[in-house]
């Protein structure tokens, strides 16, 4: 975890650091996964996970994890919902600016996008031809009856004997 400018702690639920080779260089990626397990939409979700990225970053610098010279990593923001509406808030602080900006502007202001899991999107037929683990963790928690939990529990313990891994 680190401690934001403003001194207040902010957790992070996972960062997972990989390599990755692209375009012929190998380079390490963070991959930032924020767990929201809350029942409502966070309208506010995109400035949360900007302000959390630019916070991460800043901890990397402080820490010496890296340099500006070496470069700051790429994240992927990912945002975790298993709440019981459907998520409806923008996933690209960009739609949270208003009003529409010429062009010129519209390059200067803040951009980050977070790729949404939204778990109730997903129904048992598609949970059960996804097959990773976390698709039997949702199975779980949306399971309707015995029949279907068990069958979540089953499918998440078989995805986890093909690569304990994961």
């Amino acid at each position: 975890h680190y401690i934001t400018p403003l001194f207040e702690e902010k957790i992070e639920d996972v960062v997972w650091s990989l390599e990755v080779q692209w375009r012929g260089v190998r380079r390490r990626v963070f991959v930032y996964l924020l767990l929201e397990f809350q029942s409502r939409v966070d309208a506010r979700m995109s400035i949360r996970m900007l302000h959390y990225v630019a916070c991460f970053y800043d901890h990397l610098l402080k820490t010496g994890v890296t340099t500006l010279r070496r470069g700051l990593p790429p994240i992927l923001p990912i945002v975790l919902y298993n709440g019981s509406a459907r998520w409806s808030a923008a996933t690209d602080i960009r739609a949270l600016i208003r009003p529409k900006l010429p062009a010129f502007w519209e390059s200067y202001q803040p951009h980050l996008r977070y790729y949404l899991i939204d778990e109730g999107a997903y129904g048992p037929e598609q949970l059960a031809a996804i097959g990773s683990p976390l698709s039997g963790v949702f199975g779980i928690e949306t399971a309707s009856d015995h029949r279907a939990l068990q069958a979540a529990v089953e499918r998440l313990a078989a995805s986890l004997r093909r690569d304990p891994n994961k």
